[in-house]
C-alpha cells in the first residue's frame, strides 16, 4: 500500500502507492511543486507522470517559469499535491479574470466619458460593490472577467440622471 523513497540528501519518504514525482516534489515544498519541470530517479531523467518504486532516489529538477498543469490532477496521488495544484491554477484564474475585468470596465466606461480607475476609488463604487453582494473591488472586476456581471452593471449607478422633480405646468384649475 505505501512506497518508500529516498531524497537525494538520504531521507526516507513515504507515499501511497502510485504516487509519483509530481506528488514527491509538493512533499519538498509548494515552491518545488509549482516550479518542477523534471525528475531525475535513481539518476536518469524520467517523466513527471513516473510512479514511484520502493527505494527510489529522487530528484526534482525545478524551473522559475515553470508551472503547475491542470494535467497533473489526472495523476497526482497526494492529497497535498492535489490540493496546491488547484489552489494555484485558482489563483492564475483569478488573476486573469482580475486582469480581463479591469480591462472590460475601462472600455465600457471610457464609452461613456468617465475613468474606471478614478471612480474606483469614490464611495459610490463601494455602493456598486456592495450593492452586487461582494465585498471588494477586486471580487467585483474578477465577477466580470468570468461573466457574473456585466460593466453595464457596474456602469449604471454611474451613468443614470438623478430623478428631478416634475416641472410640468399646474393641473387645470390650480394655480
Amino acid at each position: 500500500e505505501e512506497v518508500y523513497v529516498f531524497t537525494p540528501k538520504g531521507d526516507l519518504l513515504n507515499f501511497p502507492e502510485g504516487a509519483g514525482v509530481i506528488d514527491f516534489a509538493y512533499r519538498v515544498h509548494s515552491e518545488v511543486g509549482h516550479h518542477c519541470a523534471g525528475a531525475r530517479v535513481n539518476g536518469r531523467m524520467v517523466p513527471l507522470r513516473t510512479p514511484l518504486k520502493n527505494g527510489d532516489i529522487v530528484e526534482i529538477v525545478t524551473a522559475k517559469n515553470h508551472s503547475p498543469s491542470k494535467d497533473w490532477l489526472k495523476f497526482v496521488k497526494t492529497v497535498k499535491a492535489r490540493s496546491k495544484i488547484r489552489q494555484w491554477i485558482k489563483t492564475q484564474e483569478r488573476e486573469r479574470s482580475i486582469s480581463l475585468g479591469r480591462e472590460m470596465l475601462d472600455k465600457a466606461f471610457r464609452k461613456e466619458k468617465l475613468n474606471f480607475t478614478t471612480l474606483s476609488k469614490t464611495e459610490k463604487m463601494g455602493e456598486t460593490v456592495a450593492a452586487l453582494g461582494l465585498k471588494t473591488l477586486d471580487d467585483l472586476v474578477a465577477n466580470v472577467g468570468y461573466g457574473k456581471t456585466t460593466p453595464v452593471q457596474v456602469l449604471r449607478p454611474f451613468t443614470a440622471k438623478p430623478e428631478v422633480e416634475s416641472l410640468s405646468p399646474l393641473p387645470p384649475g390650480e394655480g
